[in-house]
């Protein structure tokens, strides 16, 4: 007896998937474009198996975005149209800064306590964001049902390294306004006057302003123009992430900011037959995690000890301070170059948030 074969049909629909799949499983590695800022597009794809076209309008939902200490991701998908028995392609486009900007205050001017916040990243690499597109369809023909469907892909964070170098006040804190906080460069660096033949303590602050842990593997001092000007007594190099070079990610535990940096000491040595002259240091520190380096400078004033001065009270209480005149630059990027360190102690320093009600 013959029995003929039943072929079931699938009942028409719509389905969604990424257009590179197979890319995403692992999530969606996000670059940053300039500073904090990231700016990319994912495609996906609707297929659509009704006899008639349908019409499908999305919306998102980002999962643990912190908007309480940043600005939102700014997310962007445009309807579209699918034929019958076809599939159409749709673009989600994705901008965001992603730098620490409190509720109710200029991202360039914030601020906590004494801390810069302005250039510090709100996420940190072991960050993970879960982005869900939803789709929503509609038809002119009754067959076609109101129906949804979600499409979702983790977002992480590109590991960024970044240091910031300033000199300390230390010695000088009337000098400085009073400013005696490490955490942030002293603005109008007053400096010290410093006679030849004598010495100054001091040290170079290094802060990590990356969105990962990192240290610092070496670090190097070039004087320029003063040959009779030396730089001394710090460490060359450190063995990797020790505790003395170690600079933890400045994360945002919930409840407080914790900037990490180090205080890494060196002696100002002009010799005793040194002229009168202004002197450039640029103190250079490298990046444990990318090789790559960072640098600030200062000037040294040295006054020979032929100069004569017309009051040695002031002479001698400027001996007694220890000072030089120094005067910041901006820290920035460098080519690779082979450096060393010396003696590193983290600290922390911890802030209240600021959040809007």
């Amino acid at each position: 007896m013959f029995i003929p074969s039943i072929q079931s049909q699938e009942a028409p629909g719509y389905a969604l998937h990424w257009e590179q799949e197979d890319n995403y499983e692992n999530g969606y590695e996000m670059k940053f474009t300039s500073a904090w800022e990231v700016s990319f597009s994912l495609n996906g794809v609707v297929k659509n198996s009704y006899p008639v076209p349908i019409s499908v309008e999305f919306s998102y939902e980002i999962e643990d975005e912190k908007t309480d200490i940043s600005e939102g991701f700014e997310i962007e998908i445009d309807a579209v149209t699918v034929q019958p028995n076809s599939e159409e392609t749709f673009e989600v486009n994705v901008f965001a800064d992603t730098q620490i900007c409190l509720p109710d205050t200029s991202c360039e001017d914030g601020e906590h306590g004494s801390v810069k916040l302005y250039g510090l990243p709100a996420y940190g690499v072991q960050d993970v964001l879960n982005l869900t597109i939803t789709a929503n369809i509609t038809a002119q023909d009754s067959s076609v049902p109101t129906t949804e469907q979600t499409l979702s892909v983790d977002l992480k964070f590109e590991p960024k390294q970044s240091l910031s170098l300033w000199p300390d006040c230390a010695g000088v804190v009337e000098a400085c306004d009073g400013e005696k906080s490490s955490a942030t460069p002293i603005e109008n660096h007053p400096g010290w006057d410093l006679k030849a033949g004598s010495e100054v303590d001091s040290y170079i602050i290094i802060q990590n302003r990356g969105n990962k842990d990192d240290a610092v593997s070496k670090l190097d001092f070039i004087v320029s123009g003063c040959p009779q000007l030396s730089i001394k007594n710090f460490e060359s190099s450190y063995p990797s992430h020790n505790a003395g070079s170690e600079l933890k990610f400045n994360d945002y535990s919930g409840s407080s900011f914790a900037v990490f940096y180090g205080g890494y000491a060196f002696t100002i040595s002009p010799s005793s037959s040194h002229l009168s002259k202004t002197c450039t240091v640029t103190v250079h520190a490298t990046s444990e995690g990318t090789s790559e380096v960072f640098s600030a400078s200062f000037t040294v004033e040295v006054r020979s000890n032929a100069e004569s001065t017309n009051d040695e009270d002031n002479s001698e209480e400027a001996a007694k301070d220890g000072g030089n005149n120094i005067s910041f630059e901006e820290s920035s990027s460098l080519p690779h170059v082979s450096f060393s360190l010396l003696l590193i102690t983290v600290l922390s320093a911890a802030f209240a948030r600021n959040r809007s009600n």
